[in-house]
């Protein structure tokens, strides 16, 4: 399950699952009126997910193999924060071994909330921003 608090980047990377793997993988979604849990990978909006049951139904419905967190900072805030602690213990009760990956370009949050908690404090790859802009992978923030 792919989730993001932002219905364009939801968009874009299901696009970029079309693009990179054509029909080997179908796609799903839960955000806005759409409420579909039969895809290889879902598509969805945290503010959805925890909506009119969602959340539970896509638990009913497991396992969730993965959840990959776009976005990643907003963990800690409570709504995500609540999806998160659910799966995780339906992963738990239910034997799914659920992994979590997350990715952000914000290293620390204005409330300095931690986000590598809820990741068991381990940073499986680091890219630091540095990098990307030295490596000509990313733009010079100007303000």
């Amino acid at each position: 399950m792919f989730v993001v608090n932002n219905r364009i980047i939801l968009r874009e990377a299901e696009q970029k699952l079309k693009e990179m793997f054509g029909d080997q993988y179908t796609a799903s979604r839960v955000y806005d009126n759409e409420e579909d849990y039969s895809g290889d990978f879902i598509f969805a909006t945290s503010s959805s997910l925890a909506s009119s049951g969602r959340l539970q139904t896509l638990i009913n419905h497991g396992p969730i193999e993965s959840i990959i967190y776009d976005e990643v900072h907003h963990v800690p805030a409570m709504q995500n924060r609540g999806i998160h602690r659910r799966v995780n213990e339906a992963s738990i009760k239910n034997g799914w071994n659920t992994k979590f990956l997350g990715f952000t370009a914000t290293e620390t949050r204005p409330d300095r909330a931690s986000v590598i908690a809820f990741f068991g404090r381990k940073i499986t790859y680091e890219y630091p921003i540095l990098q990307g802009w030295e490596e000509g992978y990313l733009a010079p923030m100007r303000y």
